[in-house]
């Protein structure tokens, strides 16, 4: 338990996500990761009311990750074999989809087992209003409790400190034009408890309810352009019937993302 509970708390050093949000305007668009070592990886992706769907190319192949954030499920599939795998939806897939709370007043432990919340009310941080909440694990298990102030607006975290002292802070420089698109861009200062602090940056676009661009130390970069809103199929977001589910160790089976 006490590493299932560490993992949450790194997934929430940055940002932290909940599962099953709806999306604010349903788009579609191409992404980009830029990063120093490995150059530009792209993908073209759709967003509906509950789920995304990502197309991309890997050895070669053209594969599909299906996230469904009203089931819970995030599908991979190899289209070429006519196969797919199946798995539970984890932070990081909310993180990469951009998806934030939606109430800072339902409470962060929505959804994640073997964490307690309890709300502290509101303060102000960084000139916002947000709801203070500690993070602990459920009785029995080991850990110590973080602590999150969650922006009343936007449900983004304006501030954490973790057990060990680690802290980050977020705060609203102003409105950009980026990807042609208006978006708030917002500065994020990571603290660690022994080190130096470092400083990124996030474009979050209210509209869409996501980040459409992010800049990390290191020379990571993640852009989300070429943005058409409207609604999108349904069938994008489910495995076409004739496709076979493979199981973990089987043969011929669809590399995983």
């Amino acid at each position: 338990m006490q590493k299932s509970f560490n993992s949450c708390l790194l997934a929430l050093l940055t940002v932290f996500m909940t599962q099953a949000v709806p999306a604010a305007t349903e788009y579609s668009a191409m992404t980009r990761i830029s990063t120093a070592q490995q150059g530009d990886m792209t993908a073209r992706i759709f967003v509906g009311e509950n789920g995304i769907r990502s197309e991309y190319e890997a050895n070669g192949e053209t594969l599909v990750q299906i996230t469904d954030f009203e089931a819970g499920v995030v599908f991979l599939v190899n289209p070429a074999l006519r196969a797919y795998k199946q798995r539970p939806i984890t932070m990081a897939d909310a993180a990469m989809a951009g998806k934030y709370l939606q109430s800072p007043d339902d409470g962060p432990c929505a959804g994640q087992p073997g964490l307690v919340c309890t709300s502290h009310g509101a303060e102000q941080v960084s000139g916002r209003m947000a709801v203070k909440w500690t993070m602990e694990p459920a009785e029995g298990a080991q850990g110590g409790a973080l602590t999150v102030w969650l922006d009343r607006q936007r449900g983004m975290p304006l501030k954490q400190i973790l057990p060990d002292g680690a802290t980050m802070s977020r705060r609203l420089l102003g409105t950009e034009t980026v990807n042609e698109r208006q978006a708030e861009k917002w500065e994020i200062t990571v603290t660690p408890a022994k080190g130096a602090s470092s400083v990124s940056y996030q474009w979050y676009d209210g509209e869409l309810g996501t980040i459409i661009r992010e800049e990390q130390p290191g020379g990571y970069v993640r852009d989300v352009y070429e943005i058409r809103t409207g609604p999108q199929p349904a069938s994008l977001f489910t495995v076409p019937d004739a496709y076979s589910k493979v199981e973990a160790g089987q043969d011929k089976s669809p590399p995983l993302r």
